[in-house]
């Protein structure tokens, strides 16, 4: 009974991994350098982080003119 079983998952699982394997033959990609090289750029984790901080100084400067102008508080 157990060979049986055991035929029988190992015949689903080959089934599985046929069909996933096709799957992916046919659904192939591709890209031109110009392409992969903007993916990349945009989905790198670095890349992100360094347009925050460059954000983050863009709204320091901006704080930081700010400051140089006089204020005027009306009472």
């Amino acid at each position: 009974m157990n060979t049986k079983r055991l035929s029988i998952i190992l015949m689903i699982l080959g089934a599985l991994w046929f069909s996933s394997s096709f799957a992916q033959e046919s659904e192939t990609l591709r890209l031109d350098l110009n392409s992969a090289i903007e993916i990349a750029l945009s989905e790198n984790p670095s890349i992100k982080v360094a347009d925050m901080e460059i954000k983050k100084k863009q709204y320091g400067k901006k704080s930081a003119y700010g400051m140089l102008f006089p204020q005027i508080d009306l009472i």
